[in-house]
This record gives C-alpha cells, sequence and structure tokens, in this order.
C-alpha cells in the first residue's frame, strides 16, 4: 500500500501501459517478456520492437506489474534493470520480483508488484519470466505492465 503526490510545474509526459492478450508456459525463460498490445506509450519509452522500456528522462519512476498466473504453475519474473539477456552473467539488476506457487483454481488467479525507483536517461527495463514459469492472459489482459 503506498501513495505519492505528483504535481510537477513543467515536465515531460511519460507513461506506458502494455498488456499480453495470451499465455505462455515453457521450461525454458522468456528473456524479454513479449507483450501484444499497447494501450498507452506517452513520451515513447516503451519499444515494442524490442519489448522493452527505454527511460527518456532521469528522475523517479513508478513501476507496476500485474501478472495472471496458471494453475498449479509457478509464476516466477523479474523486472530487470539494463544488462543483457543474452549474456548469463550480465542478465541485469533485478529491481522486482514476482514468485507465487500457484494453487488449483478455475478463475483468474493474478500477483502484482509496485515500486517507485530512480532511473537515469538511457537506463532500459525487461520483464524476464524464468524457466518453468507459467504467465496467464487473455483479451482481458490479467498480464500488465506499466
Amino acid at each position: 500500500f503506498g501513495g505519492f503526490w505528483y504535481n510537477p510545474a513543467h515536465a515531460t509526459t511519460i507513461a506506458f501501459a502494455v498488456h499480453r492478450t495470451s499465455p505462455w508456459q515453457s521450461a525454458m525463460p522468456l528473456d524479454p517478456v513479449e507483450f501484444h498490445e499497447v494501450g498507452v506509450n506517452q513520451g515513447n519509452a516503451f519499444n515494442h520492437a524490442a519489448n522493452v522500456v527505454i527511460i527518456p528522462k532521469s528522475g523517479y519512476y513508478y513501476i507496476e506489474l500485474s501478472i495472471g498466473s496458471m494453475p498449479h504453475t509457478t509464476l516466477d519474473v523479474e523486472i530487470l534493470l539494463n544488462g543483457n539477456p543474452e549474456t548469463p552473467e550480465n542478465l541485469g539488476e533485478r529491481i522486482a520480483h514476482v514468485s507465487v506457487e500457484s494453487t488449483n483454481h478455475t478463475g483468474v488467479a493474478t500477483s502484482g508488484r509496485g515500486l517507485i525507483t530512480h532511473l537515469w536517461q538511457n537506463d532500459i527495463l525487461r520483464l524476464r519470466a524464468n524457466g518453468l514459469s507459467g504467465i496467464f492472459s487473455d483479451l482481458n489482459k490479467q498480464t500488465t505492465w506499466m
């Protein structure tokens, strides 16, 4: 639970909200996690071709992840800062982590994480789903990153 007052006198608007519209499950990692639909991309921070956020301006950012889980499946997703998905010894700094052992549920179960963090211009954020994870989403957008 948290909140903050945000009322800059002069500022560039930077906001993104992206959604998955299909599930994913694999023994291999998914890095970066793909997002199929861009709802908001004010300031062009989200690079849809690469599925990463490139920070256009240094400052404090509120980042939120809401992620659907599949029944009887581990959900293990990280928000990573910088690094390289092709280089295991330099995957990046983990700034947030969602890890859940899903039970047998018949409806939609979601987990989430939100944080406020300082980011520098040209920092790169991405989501990594670790192997043996299952992400649930469909056209109702249970998995959203903003």
